[in-house]
C-alpha cells in the first residue's frame, strides 16, 4: 500500500515495481532466511488418524470395477440428454443442435443400436433400403406415365 508524504505525493511501498529509497518513510522488504527444506517420510506419519474403535465391518471406499460411478444411459438416452443440454443454451443455435440430437435419438431407437458402430452399420442398411424404394417408385411412376404415349408424344389410348 502506498503511503502519502507531507507534500501529498505517493511514496512507493515495499512490493512496488520500483521502490523509492530516497523517501524518509519508505519501507523495504527484507527476505526471510531460507533454511533447509524438510520433506516428510513415511516414518513421520502417525500410526492411525482414527483413534476410535475398529469398525465392525471392513471399510472399502473403492467402487467395484464393473459398476460405473455415473448414470448408465443407453445410446438413445444419451442423445436425449445432449438435446436437453443444447436446448438449455436458450438460443437458436442450441435449438437447432437440440433438434438434430432428437432426430439422432429417433434414428438410434429405430435401429435398436446399442453402440455407435452398430448404429452406423444399421443406418447404412436402412438408408440403402429407402433409396432403393424411392428408385422403384420413380421407375414405376415413369413407366406408368410412358405407357399411354407413343414416341411422337401423342396419347395412344385415351
Amino acid at each position: 500500500m502506498a503511503s502519502v508524504s507531507r507534500d501529498f505525493t505517493p511514496v512507493q511501498g515495499p512490493f512496488s515495481p520500483e521502490p523509492r529509497h530516497d523517501a524518509p518513510d519508505a519501507i523495504t522488504a527484507v527476505p526471510a532466511p531460507v533454511g533447509p527444506i524438510v520433506h516428510p517420510t513415511p516414518d513421520d506419519a502417525p500410526e492411525s488418524i482414527y483413534d476410535g474403535p475398529e469398525p465392525a465391518f471392513p471399510v472399502d471406499f473403492d467402487l467395484p470395477s464393473d459398476e460405473p460411478s455415473w448414470p448408465n444411459f443407453t445410446l438413445a438416452e444419451l442423445a436425449d440428454q445432449e438435446a436437453l443440454a443444447f436446448r438449455a443454451w436458450g438460443n437458436s443455435v442450441g435449438e437447432m443442435f437440440a433438434r438434430a440430437m432428437e432426430k439422432l435419438a429417433l434414428q438410434i431407437r429405430m435401429t435398436d443400436a446399442t453402440t455407435p458402430e452398430e448404429f452406423e452399420a444399421r443406418i447404412g442398411v436402412y438408408e440403402d433400403d429407402i433409396r432403393s424404394q424411392w428408385e422403384a417408385r420413380g421407375y414405376d411412376a415413369g413407366l406408368e406415365a410412358s405407357r399411354d404415349q407413343c414416341r411422337c408424344g401423342v396419347e395412344m389410348y385415351r
